[in-house]
């Protein structure tokens, strides 16, 4: 009945995965004695806000993972104690968090999740919490003062359903310095196990966590192939540390995030251009790369050899696709496995006057450089467009130019075109008017992947506009297919073949 009660409708779903956000407090506790709940697999968990909820979550969902083999995905969501972090300083008078104490429940608990087995672990949020810690000599002090004197109904009835667990279930309760049985299987590993780390925000690399962090890593260097870490406000010594400290011999995928929306500015893009090609010289097992609001040259260095000759996917600002796509002389076919490669934009916030004046010379350098590079195969090209301050005078200019002299008409290798935009980056109707025209540039372009374009004013939807489509359908013979993420139209059935001009590709 209590499950029921909170929507949680199929129990026995638990034996493989367990989801748990914003849960009411007996949750855990009642999970824990479920003896038949013995093989989750993967857990998806938001910790609660509260002084008091704080331990007991941590510590009950320590043990419920200690119970279990192999936990594969491990899920901590801390983003709701930021806002209860941020709200309880607003408030005045905020009662004091033992930072000590929280760091040791903490990487406690993600110690027990790596112990059995974890393959995917991703740490969410919890970077404002130290605006309330307390140092250690007076944290016991602090941690009491404001302690109501009647327990409420809630911790009545913990209370009794603990004791009562205990009797029927007294070894779930051990004592924090006892251990857990080992239920890993004979024939399991001695690890270590872990692939795909993602730390969101900065709290991993705080000065607290931040040794554990280091030691995390260098016992699964061996193992980890992906690394995805969003950051704000990380000082760029740590950040660099970070990088001339780790070496992960077979990792394929990393994504760095500086700043995690346009509010937020962070000193990350303090740290040295060089110091991320040294990073990648130590690393070019890497496949999929995806780099967001970090540091750049004022212009692209030329390398002596190829950085990253295993790269299928990158996503980056347009001067590190110069930087990294620009082939060296020593190796000019340095990207057999190349499949797709995106074009980013900063956020207008991030920008100076003069990088937001000339960004989409900076997007014509990055194209430039595509032209130049010798692909085996075609590739999708993904331009996302982050202010609108010179798109259409950018539009303008290469439907003005031509096929004949536009650097566009040369994109042979690009088969696939996906453009997008961000909410504030409304294309207007001269934005749309030029899209037939711009389009035609692509000599090869097969697919094209754009938002469904709306103006609110009149109702005005680019799907709803068949003259436009079957205007981009004349203009672009060799295009076969305008998609959006709700819809697609086949240009082939929007004119009769006769319409079509004679397709000449060779």
């Amino acid at each position: 009945m209590f499950l029921k009660r909170h929507q949680i409708n199929d129990p026995m779903n638990m034996l493989k995965y367990f989801r748990a956000i914003q849960y009411p407090p007996l949750l855990l506790p009642l999970i824990q004695a479920a003896l038949w709940i013995k093989d989750i697999q993967h857990v998806d968990c938001g910790m609660n806000a509260g002084y008091d909820r704080i331990w007991n979550d941590v510590g009950d969902l320590k043990y419920l993972v200690g119970k279990q083999w192999p936990i594969q995905t491990m899920k901590l969501h801390l983003r709701f104690l930021d806002g209860w972090a941020s709200a309880s300083q607003r408030n005045g008078n905020p009662r004091a968090l033992d930072g000590v104490k929280w760091v040791k429940c903490v990487t406690e608990l993600l110690d027990a999740v790596l112990a059995q087995g974890c393959l995917t672990l991703e740490v969410d949020g919890g970077h404002s919490l130290n605006r309330l810690y307390v140092e250690k000599e007076t944290s016991g002090m602090t941690e009491t003062a404001d302690v109501q004197s009647f327990p409420t109904r809630g911790q009545v009835v913990r209370k009794r359903l603990t004791a009562f667990l205990k009797q029927t279930s007294a070894w779930i309760f051990c004592q924090p310095n006892k251990t857990l049985p080992d239920l890993r299987p004979s024939a399991a590993p001695s690890g270590p196990y872990l692939n795909d780390v993602t730390f969101s925000h900065s709290m991993m690399f705080q000065d607290c966590f931040y040794p554990w962090t280091l030691q995390m890593f260098a016992k699964n260097s061996a193992t980890i192939t992906h690394l995805s870490f969003q950051v704000t406000s990380l000082p760029a010594e740590t950040f660099s540390h970070f990088l001339f400290s780790i070496t992960l011999p077979r990792l394929g995928h990393l994504k760095i995030t500086a700043h995690s929306n346009q509010n937020h500015l962070t000193i990350t893009r303090t740290v040295k251009f060089s110091e991320f090609l040294a990073f990648f010289e130590r690393h070019s097992s890497i496949e999929t790369l995806d780099l967001q609001g970090v540091e750049r040259p004022e212009a692209p260095p030329i390398l002596e050899t190829c950085l990253l000759p295993q790269l299928k996917q990158i996503v980056a600002h347009p001067v590190w696709i110069s930087t990294l796509i620009t082939p060296s002389k020593s190796c000019p076919d340095a990207f057999p496995f190349i499949e797709s490669i995106g074009i980013t934009t900063e956020y207008p916030t991030f920008m100076d006057p003069f990088e937001e004046e000339h960004v989409y010379e900076l997007i014509n350098d990055a194209l430039w450089a595509i032209t130049r590079a010798s692909f085996p195969r075609t590739i999708t090209l993904e331009l996302q467009l982050k202010t609108k301050r010179g798109m259409l005078d950018w539009l303008d200019k290469h439907s003005s130019l031509g096929k004949e002299n536009s650097i566009i008409s040369s994109l042979w290798c690009v088969s696939t075109l996906v453009l997008t935009t961000r909410f504030y980056v409304c294309f207007g109707r001269e934005e749309i008017h030029h899209l037939p025209s711009w389009l035609a540039l692509f000599p090869a372009l097969k697919i094209v992947n754009i938002p469904d374009l709306r103006q609110e004013k009149d109702g005005y939807r680019l799907f709803d506009d068949s003259p436009l489509l079957r205007k981009i359908s004349v203009k672009c013979p060799t295009l076969e297919k305008v998609e959006s993420a709700l819809a697609s139209i086949d240009l082939s059935t929007l004119l009769d073949p006769a319409e079509r001009p004679h397709l000449n590709v060779n």
